[in-house]
């Protein structure tokens, strides 16, 4: 389920708030979440990495821009 607040989120998340939105869907009863990065954007991809996202696919998004899928298993 993708919250409508969370539908396109266009910029960056920092650090504290990716944490933020962990555990706000953690308590939401959500699944999985979802991030796109650029495979390029190494600091962007480790962090998300760091927290225990994982790629799940390279997907071309937003216009022909190459994206890594990330996915976050959230534990019940």
């Amino acid at each position: 389920m993708k919250l409508p607040q969370y539908k396109s989120l266009l910029f960056p998340l920092s650090r504290a708030e990716l944490m933020e939105s962990l555990q706000i869907d953690h308590v939401s009863g959500a699944k999985y979440i979802h991030a796109t990065v650029n495979p390029d954007n190494s600091h962007s991809g480790q962090n998300f990495l760091k927290r225990g996202f994982a790629v799940k696919k390279t997907v071309t998004k937003y216009g022909g821009l190459t994206r890594n899928l990330l996915e976050y298993k959230v534990n019940s």
